[in-house]
């Protein structure tokens, strides 16, 4: 199903209009990639299959017909509604936009999505694929179609940027070739990718690329993970508690790895630790994504980690949550978000950063045009560190998740966070639960960010 390149906005409402019995374009019958991928679903033993953009169901088919449990997630209602009452499919349907996975913590052996990321926008197309690789379970796989740059609407229509081309109203679409799906594909357990024809149900085709990755994640002990790093091993767990002459030797071996995603969380890294793992990381060009939550870092370690990943242009995912940061380490954190363009998570919470912490990470919040999502969750907030976010957000012009739950504000603060997220032109998505305020005020967030999605 088609979703614009912001991921909210027209995209429901032009389905709603245009959906009815004489409009089911793609007819009943499953795409020949679907039909496919069930087949290696099965073969690979998978039980439980994620179809992100399901649309009116027909792609579900073909699992549900090899014994595998099917969800879905659709924007659309009236697709949805089709679904039910039309083809009698009664599997779980998640009424929203793609763009807010998760909707909870369930994991699967399998993820099929036809026709949709190419239909967003470089960010959310990167989002859409971090997401669905998180929600594979180990050994699990997900197959993407793509739209080839050697399909002959290419280069119709307005032109975007590099290879995005609006061919109609609110319809954009980027077209993929075998560079682009690496770039994008490459750090979330790619495997293979080749161009398909998938028949258009007229008798015709249409030229697609399918890409195929898997979620292999290595967990072991510390002693082992230096050869991990060092094989290229594209996601490595630790498991046990770190100290420095491993932190050393996982050091090292991070100067020469092709791992892009590496998990470190509950391993009681402390600040000495992470001065060790700086010195690695600032030679690194491939890590994607780094979690180093439930530790003991304080602001001497994450200082050091800040300045060694301010350099990064390929670093989307900084978790530091559970630790012991304060105001020295965020305002070393903050200056990442200005220099690290490529940053879109940035993890928080749990940390005794009080107002003052907030008031220094706040420039690199206003400063940066990457940053999707904020997490500063029980982080001993009240109202003027909340106004410094408040002043933050009146700057920002890319965040679209903002947690600031389990803290102190009060009325005065909220509602300068209301006012700023009333004018904020991407934000979708505050938590402000356990804070000491009325339900109406809470209820008035949660509609400022409604409102200034359905405005986009």
């Amino acid at each position: 199903m088609v979703e614009p390149r912001d991921g909210s906005g027209p995209r429901g409402e032009f389905w709603d209009a245009a959906f009815g019995e004489k409009e089911l374009m793609w007819g009943f019958e499953p795409t020949a990639s679907a039909r496919a991928t069930a087949n290696v679903f099965a073969s690979a033993g998978v039980e439980r299959v994620l179809i992100p953009g399901v649309g009116y169901g027909r792609n579900a088919q073909p699992f549900l017909d090899r014994g595998m449990s099917v969800s879905g997630i659709e924007l659309s209602a009236r697709a949805i509604a089709y679904a039910r009452a039309r083809l009698g499919l009664t599997f779980p349907i998640v009424h929203g936009s793609v763009i807010d996975m998760p909707f909870d913590g369930s994991t699967y052996g399998g993820i099929y999505c036809h026709g949709l990321v190419y239909l967003l926008d470089e960010r959310h197309r990167r989002k859409l694929i971090r997401d669905c690789y998180r929600r594979l379970e180990p050994g699990g796989r997900m197959v993407f179609t793509l739209i080839s740059k050697s399909a002959p609407m290419y280069r119709a229509g307005r032109r975007l940027g590099e290879d995005w081309y609006e061919r109609l109203p609110g319809v954009p679409m980027f077209f993929y070739d075998a560079a682009s799906v690496r770039r994008e594909f490459g750090a979330y357990g790619l495997v293979a990718c080749a161009e398909i024809d998938e028949p258009t149900g007229r008798g015709g085709s249409m030229p697609f690329i399918e890409v195929h990755c898997t979620r292999e994640r290595s967990v072991a002990e510390v002693r082992a993970v230096p050869e991990l790093l060092r094989a290229g091993a594209a996601e490595v767990t630790v498991r046990g508690p770190l100290d420095t002459a491993g932190a050393r030797a996982i050091a090292d071996a991070l100067l020469r790895s092709n791992t892009t995603i590496l998990r470190m969380s509950g391993c009681s890294v402390t600040d000495a630790d992470a001065l060790a793992l700086a010195s690695g990381l600032r030679a690194n060009t491939a890590l994607r994504e780094l979690w180093l939550s439930e530790n003991t870092i304080g602001d001497e370690g994450a200082s050091a980690l800040a300045e060694a990943l301010a350099s990064q242009r390929g670093l989307m995912t900084l978790c530091l949550e559970g630790n012991r940061l304060g105001e020295g380490a965020s305002r070393s954190v903050g200056s990442i978000l200005a220099s690290c363009t490529t940053l879109e998570e940035l993890g928080l919470g749990r940390n005794p950063l009080g107002d003052t912490g907030v008031a220094a990470l706040a420039e690199g919040v206003a400063a940066s045009g990457s940053l999707l999502s904020l997490s500063l969750h029980h982080t001993e907030v009240s109202d003027r560190g909340a106004r410094h976010v408040a002043q933050a957000l009146g700057r920002n012009t890319a965040l679209e998740i903002l947690r600031l739950d389990g803290n102190a504000i009060h009325q005065a603060g909220a509602e300068a966070v209301l006012e700023a997220a009333k004018r904020h032109p991407t934000l979708r998505s505050i938590h402000f639960e356990g804070n000491p305020v009325s339900s109406e005020v809470h209820d008035a967030l949660a509609a400022a960010v409604r409102g200034v999605d359905g405005a986009r």
